[in-house]
């Protein structure tokens, strides 16, 4: 079974993936995009993207095959040789919030994958991404970027929508629902684990610094 955990960033994203992954016969991967990595290939504007981050034999491949029905055998092949580096696990996929953007990539490949969006108090979740380097100092711009996430998954069908307010205040309950949707039993799920991923760091990070950023002598920091 595939599955997808999107929303908006700092939106408890990370946070469900925890959680699922804490059952072991789940596994979602930390924003590998495979899925639109591979189908992206063919589209020319990513052209450029993929050589660089070094996909030049995928590239390579697409090139060889031509037309709709080809282009979708050889993503879901390549989606498949990612599959089976962990063939053991039931529930298989993805986490990013990217995918809220890229949800009808993921149904055309997956017309039954499972997909959660998390979803958060906008102002929390505008403050939280305001913390981050990569935030804004203008609440009013990261409010916005919150809003567009969120828009972009009306009409994905099949959502299974979860709040994080009630994942915090609730979290036995919401787990359960979502693993028997997932129909992965509860009897060998670690519940007692879960009290310290909602209540951890990642649901309001401290301000952080860009790792990036260049100092005065010219060098990253």
């Amino acid at each position: 079974m595939e599955l997808i955990v999107t929303g908006a960033q700092r939106s408890g994203t990370t946070i469900m993936q925890e959680l699922i992954n804490l059952h072991p016969w789940a596994k979602i991967l930390t924003e590998s995009h495979h899925p639109m990595r591979f189908d992206g290939m063919f589209d020319e504007e990513y052209r450029e993207e993929f050589l660089r981050e070094g996909y030049p034999s995928f590239w390579s491949m697409c090139n060889n095959h031509s037309g709709e029905v080809n282009r979708s055998v050889l993503v879901k092949s390549l989606c498949a040789s990612v599959r089976s580096q962990w063939w053991w696990y039931r529930v298989f996929g993805d986490k990013s919030p990217a995918y809220c953007f890229h949800w009808k990539r993921v149904r055309a490949l997956w017309p039954q994958c499972h997909i959660i969006a998390m979803v958060r108090d906008l102002d929390e979740c505008a403050a939280s991404i305001q913390k981050c380097w990569w935030g804004n100092d203008d609440i009013d711009i990261c409010s916005r970027k919150v809003k567009e996430y969120n828009e972009a998954l009306v009409g994905c069908p099949g959502l299974h929508v979860v709040s994080l307010d009630d994942l915090k205040r609730e979290t036995g309950i919401v787990m359960a629902e979502i693993l028997d949707w997932l129909s992965l039993p509860i009897e060998i799920y670690p519940l007692n684990k879960c009290i310290d991923i909602v209540s951890g760091p990642n649901i309001n990070p401290p301000i952080s610094e860009n790792p990036y950023k260049v100092v005065a002598d010219g060098k990253n920091s």
